[in-house]
């Protein structure tokens, strides 16, 4: 008896010779990036609080003894200084600190890590929307190379290795949710991405959206960490909520965060509201007389001239898209208020909060239109605005204040 020829591709077709090599290409590309990202940027050590968090932590405190007073404090009953910042990366850092010290890893080799973790993600994200591995290999080039992501996991700092850390997190989350698997593992790595990046938490109602009846198995995976993130206030502040932002100090001699001008109508107010939307969608190089001409500015730049292919998001106009757009405009308000701009930045680091889900709807563009010649040019743009950004700011110190 005859058997029906299989339906499958010849082993030696393209597409399966594609296939084939989908695998070593993600992992080429995150290595890549990863070694870009470590070997591009400044040295971090000694230059964030986490390391000394870490090693409090391990020996029964929440406050740091030695002065560092480089980084904006706390002051603390005890005499030390409490670590204003979401302490996400602690978390990373308790092992690897309780094995080999609190010299191993800094901010700028975890934030290289961690964005060449997202670049694999980032692969995978696009591939999970149903996209090609052509597709696939374009966006994520983007991604690494042509980001926001660019500049924060090659810079390193306090700040940048909360964002690459949360982004590769909530890239993670996004793909279990969107296939709607592994809701305790989704709500992990999510309230991890909120432990690095609290305005992630207005990101709640996209993954109760995606998970629909399983999102109370969501829930009991972010417990764990959130009730951490709570205890952790409520130890310091005597409240759960309070991470302490209002009681920042910084300069010398220290003074209060709310006496500096950006604050002037306090840690976040409407009156900000221009200045966050400027510097997010308006805001361009400074052009001077000598060369290289453009100068950066630490104040930021627009994310339409280092992410150009984000216009190309206007063709994300389905209905089923309408609580990813809601949870962008929903996470970006606390950002948008804030005093400071996210200063001080090459780009607009705080887009980073909601990149992964506007990738994840960049992807959907690609799949349903296609990868036009239009949106590989502005890929090939963002990259060429981004090293540039590189090369003008670490390597010439071409920037200004």
């Amino acid at each position: 008896m005859s058997t029906p020829a299989a339906n499958h591709q010849p082993v030696s077709s393209p597409t399966a010779r594609i296939d084939r090599l989908e695998p070593w290409a993600r992992v080429a590309l995150a290595i890549a990036a990863g070694l870009v990202y470590l070997l591009a940027g400044p040295g971090q050590q000694d230059n964030d609080p986490f390391n000394p968090l870490a090693a409090a932590l391990l020996q029964g405190r929440l406050s740091i003894a030695e002065p560092m007073p480089w980084i904006e404090s706390i002051p603390a009953p005890d005499g030390g200084w409490y670590a204003p910042l979401a302490p996400g990366p602690v978390l990373v850092l308790l092992p690897v600190v309780a094995v080999a010290g609190p010299h191993v890893l800094d901010s700028g080799i975890l934030s290289g890590l961690a964005g060449a973790v997202a670049v694999w993600l980032g692969w995978g994200l696009v591939r999970r929307v149903g996209g090609t591995a052509r597709q696939a290999a374009w966006l994520t080039v983007g991604l690494a190379f042509g980001s926001q992501l660019t500049w924060i996991a090659t810079s390193g700092g306090p700040h940048n290795v909360e964002h690459a850390l949360a982004m590769a997190a909530m890239l993670a989350a996004l793909q279990l949710a969107i296939a709607g698997r592994a809701p305790v593992a989704g709500g992990l790595l999510w309230s991890f991405a909120v432990a690095c990046r609290v305005p992630i938490l207005l990101a709640l109602p996209l993954f109760a959206w995606l998970y629909r009846r399983r999102a109370a198995a969501f829930v009991v995976g972010a417990v764990p960490i959130g009730a951490a993130l709570a205890a952790y206030n409520l130890a310091r502040f005597g409240n759960p909520l309070d991470f302490g932002l209002t009681r920042i100090m910084g300069g010398d001699p220290p003074a209060s965060v709310l006496d500096e001008p950006w604050y002037e109508h306090g840690i976040f107010s409407l009156e900000y509201l221009p200045r966050g939307l400027h510097t997010m969608l308006l805001r361009s190089f400074d052009l001077v007389d000598d060369p290289p001409w453009f100068r950066p500015n630490w104040t930021g730049t627009s994310i339409l001239l280092t992410m150009p292919g984000l216009l190309w998001l206007w063709r994300a106009r389905d209905r089923a898209l309408i609580v990813p757009w809601l949870t962008v405009g929903l996470v970006l308000v606390p950002d948008l208020l804030h005093g400071v701009a996210g200063f001080a930045q090459f780009g607009y680091r705080f887009i980073c909060d909601v990149l992964p889900v506007l990738w994840w709807l960049l992807a959907w563009v690609v799949v349903r239109h296609g990868l036009t010649l239009g949106l590989r040019v502005a890929l090939v743009a963002g990259i060429v605005v981004n090293v540039y950004g590189l090369v003008a700011v670490w390597g010439l110190g071409f920037v200004a204040y």
